[in-house]
């Protein structure tokens, strides 16, 4: 069997992810400030300085939550790149599907629950195993009609989302008593 040349691995998706692993870790770091009384946005401080707040703010804007949307493209485009090169070796797609199966669970079971249980409730890496294991089982070897479908019932759901979102926040700005938020704050400083 003539095996085709390797192909040098790209470095780009590499640092990419390894930069998204880092602004997950800053993202994260705040919930690790203990003995602070903490705000309805997340687990950033009340107190502390000037700078501070500047930093906080700066974190909510630029940093909590926009590296994830990144760091799951990379996670899938780092399967469709194994699947790609397994195929060029000339392993057979239903080894390759197995394999990353087999990659998936250990991700949830070996790194991901361990790891929530253990270490941090909030794990990524089990939820990336489960996501993996979906999508493998929805999208991997499907006919474009199946795709197209899944994509627009896909869509669909987020905009429902998107809507019931938008209601809810209206709901809640319109029909929540004046001052219930500061309340909910004093009631847990008396706790």
């Amino acid at each position: 069997m003539n095996t085709p040349p390797p192909v040098a691995r790209a470095f780009a998706p590499d640092l990419a992810r390894g930069f998204m692993l880092l602004l997950i870790a800053m993202a994260n770091v705040s919930w690790f400030l203990y003995g602070r009384d903490f705000g309805m946005a997340g687990a950033h401080p009340l107190d502390g300085t000037a700078l501070d707040r500047a930093l906080q703010a700066f974190m909510m804007i630029a940093v909590d939550g926009r590296a994830y949307p990144l760091f799951a493209f990379l996670f899938g485009y780092g399967m469709v790149q194994f699947t790609r090169s397994r195929i060029a070796r000339g392993i057979e797609y239903r080894e390759v599907r197995r394999m990353l199966r087999r990659r998936h669970w250990a991700m949830l079971l070996a790194f991901g629950l361990p790891h929530a249980a253990l270490l941090f409730m909030g794990d990524i890496v089990g939820a990336y195993g489960l996501v993996g294991l979906v999508l493998v089982g929805i999208f991997f070897d499907r006919t474009d009609r199946t795709l197209t479908i899944c994509v627009w019932v896909l869509a669909g759901l987020m905009a429902l989302f998107a809507v019931f979102s938008l209601v809810g926040g209206i709901a809640a700005a319109v029909f929540m008593p004046t001052g219930a938020l500061e309340s909910a704050d004093v009631s847990r400083d008396l706790t």
